[in-house]
């Protein structure tokens, strides 16, 4: 959707196209997505579904933050945040933020995890093996997940 936006964005500057009062650039790059949706697929899809996956898409995101191994730490917790429309985006990012402020040691226990798995960019880690993956994940969170365990 962000390419379509891009896209229709591009084309208003320029003048390429002419929109009536109140059609926006968001507007616009949703039909351009379902439209090439349904010409791919050959099935429709409805505006309300394709806002509900780009809200859960962007809310896991926000919540997997800088790492996006955190979301894996707690599953059921990170997918009742996601899916609950009664929490709202701000709160989201409020509770990703809260998350990595105060566990800034976890944050960065993930990104080197990510960084050693191939799941995040980095210059000078190399891909590793998933035994190396796995060992390294263990060591990396097992003292940070015990310290939080007695914190509550």
């Amino acid at each position: 959707i962000l390419d379509c936006k891009t896209v229709a964005a591009t084309d208003r500057i320029q003048g390429n196209t002419h929109r009536s009062v109140g059609i926006r650039d968001a507007t616009v790059a949703i039909d351009m997505y379902l439209k090439a949706k349904q010409d791919v697929s050959g099935e429709p899809l409805k505006r309300s579904t394709l806002l509900g996956y780009y809200r859960a898409g962007r809310r896991w995101a926000d919540l997997a933050g800088s790492s996006p191994l955190l979301v894996f730490i707690f599953p059921q917790m990170a997918e009742t945040i996601v899916q609950n429309n009664s929490i709202t985006d701000s709160t989201v990012k409020s509770i990703a933020y809260q998350i990595q402020s105060h566990h800034p040691e976890l944050t960065e226990a993930l990104v080197n995890v990510g960084q050693c798995a191939g799941l995040l960019p980095s210059n000078t880690v190399p891909v590793a093996s998933i035994k190396d993956v796995v060992l390294r994940t263990t060591q990396e969170l097992s003292t940070i997940l015990d310290g939080m365990s007695e914190d509550t």
